[in-house]
């Protein structure tokens, strides 16, 4: 093998100075008779080469290991190390495995010295005396082919690395641009969720908010806004509606490091003025070493949400409410009833007390059956399976109808009902049944919450294609709060529960629902408590040759 030793041999002839030109291919002369190596330099003078000397396979095989030749002219016979021996570790190195080796030789070679020497390396012989022509068309010819290798090696190295930096743009290019989705499609998603989101970098000021969160507050009052200004100028409270220090603004503490979820706040609104429920998540950034360098916030409206369980509450309020009066009122009838039962097992009852006995069953069982039957209908709604007949009728026999249940409510509590009926109202294409039922309730409802001696007033008017309908009284009148819950399902008013006299509270939702049905609407008025109220409903007519077909129809009919 090829030794790193430059002490051993020396690194050029004793007293014969070398210049060393760079730029040229190096040609690498090994012989032990100095006179030879010069002899080699002088015929190698003009061709374009530097020549090395080398006195030993020793000296050439550190030389080898210091720079890189062309070509190698090795003499075969050199004391120690001789010519075979050297090549034999020349090509052992990777570097010169392909290097050009010449054998000179002054002894006459042998077919089996020949086929020693190519077997070691060796591309050619020259044998002494030299013919100086030729051994200069070989070293050029030589040492033009390792200029190219050299070239093409450079430009294979050049390529290598412009493809490295192509491949490196490359990969930069699409790092850029796999960054650009993915920055596109976050920006896609802020803007697109309803949810508000800021960015604060780490001196505590906005330096970004999405479409949602600057449509609550504006452009000018968040974007690089200190979260403690805008803080000031908003009124943020806690649950219990005490007021929020600035401190506990979640951007800052998750500038400290604390992570927030879903904490509640209520924050008025700027542009409307309101107090909104919010729930706010807060949590730090950090960079790749773990410090803190920002924070990321995002806020939820949920408002509607306490809305709507404040909603849920008061109906399931209510419907215990519902429940507890169901269960009293259809108890009531019971004892009654029982005693009746009682009463009827005496013997030789005269007859007077047998007819109030039969009286009182009558009432008490046609009672519970008037609440079994509003249980069913409000069953009914719920499902969406309240259905109506619809048939040609004149308002007039819905009225004449409706007057009936509360005819004896009304004559109790001497009051006076005055109903304003005009002869020419059109057709309606409606359930008789299903109408008088609501007129009924509410003439019922006028004639409970109005005091004895009141008066009740039933309307009827015909404007262009509606019906109007109106039911007026003097009554204890309803408070302008309470009027939107009047017709939702078991919804009494406070000020009337004495008043209500075993009603469950579903008479109105029904009403509504009836109404709705036959494709009319059902409001309610009042100036307040102790002035009254109109309930008004309002409901499409019959046209004149529709009224007529169905008046030519039922005729027909007729039997």
């Amino acid at each position: 093998m090829i030794q790193d030793d430059k002490t051993q041999v020396p690194r050029a002839l004793s007293g014969i100075p070398q210049v060393v030109d760079r730029d040229k291919p190096r040609i690498l002369l090994v012989d032990d008779q100095p006179a030879r190596l010069l002899t080699y330099e002088s015929i190698l003078e003009g061709v374009g080469v530097q020549c090395v000397r080398a006195l030993s396979g020793q000296e050439a095989l550190t030389r080898l290991l210091q720079e890189r030749f062309a070509v190698i002219l090795l003499d075969v016979s050199m004391p120690g190390m001789d010519g075979f021996e050297t090549a034999q570790f020349i090509r052992q190195h990777p570097r010169y495995e392909q290097t050009p080796i010449i054998f000179v030789t002054g002894v006459h070679v042998t077919a089996l010295d020949t086929l020693k020497g190519y077997g070691v390396g060796a591309i050619d012989y020259i044998s002494v005396p030299i013919v100086p022509e030729i051994l200069r068309s070989k070293v050029a010819l030589l040492a033009e082919l390792y200029g190219r290798r050299t070239q093409l090696e450079a430009l294979n190295q050049e390529l290598a690395a412009a493809r490295d930096r192509l491949e490196a743009e490359h990969n930069k290019a699409m790092a850029a641009a796999e960054a650009r989705r993915e920055r596109e499609w976050l920006a896609a998603v802020l803007d697109s969720i309803s949810d508000e989101v800021y960015f604060t970098d780490i001196h505590g000021r906005y330096t970004y908010a999405n479409p949602a969160a600057l449509e609550q507050f504006g452009h000018d009052a968040v974007q690089g806004t200190q979260v403690g200004d805008l803080a000031t100028k908003l009124e943020v409270l806690r649950p219990d509606g005490s007021p929020r220090p600035i401190e506990e603004a979640p951007p800052l503490r998750a500038l400290k490091g604390e992570s927030i979820r879903n904490e509640e706040q209520i924050v008025r609104i700027p542009a409307t003025g309101e107090l909104r429920h919010r729930q706010v998540s807060s949590a730090p950034v950090r960079d790749t070493r773990g410090k803190i360098i920002g924070a990321v916030s995002v806020a939820r409206d949920i408002t509607e949400n306490r809305i709507h369980e404040q909603q849920l509450r008061e109906a399931d309020r209510r419907k215990n409410e519902f429940l507890a009066m169901l269960s009293h009122e259809l108890r009531n009838p019971l004892a009654p009833i029982r005693n009746v039962v009682g009463f009827l097992n005496l013997p030789d009852l005269p007859t007077e007390r047998l007819n109030w006995a039969r009286g009182m069953l009558h009432r008490q069982v046609t009672h519970m059956s008037r609440l079994l039957d509003d249980l069913l209908d409000v069953t009914r709604v719920t499902r969406g399976q309240l259905t109506i007949d619809k048939q040609p009728i004149s308002i007039k026999d819905v009225v004449e109808a409706a007057l009936d249940p509360p005819q004896l409510l009304i004559e109790k509590k001497a009051q006076r009902l005055i109903v304003d009926l005009p002869s020419d109202i059109p057709m309606l294409n409606a359930d008789l049944v299903r109408l008088a039922q609501v007129v009924a309730n509410l003439l019922t409802n006028s004639a409970k919450y109005t005091d004895r001696g009141g008066l009740i007033q039933l309307s009827v008017r015909a404007e262009g294609s509606t019906l109007h309908l109106s039911v007026r009284d003097n009554g204890i009148g309803i408070a302008p709060e309470q009027i939107p819950q009047l017709f939702t399902m078991f919804s009494q008013l406070d000020s009337a529960r004495d008043r209500s006299e075993g009603g469950l509270g579903i008479g109105l939702a029904l009403a509504k629902s009836i109404v709705e049905l036959h494709g009319g609407t059902i409001e309610a008025k009042s100036a307040g408590v102790g002035t009254g109220s109109e309930f008004q409903i309002r409901l499409p007519l019959l046209d004149s040759a529709a009224a007529s077909d169905a008046f030519t129809s039922q005729a027909r009919s007729t039997p």
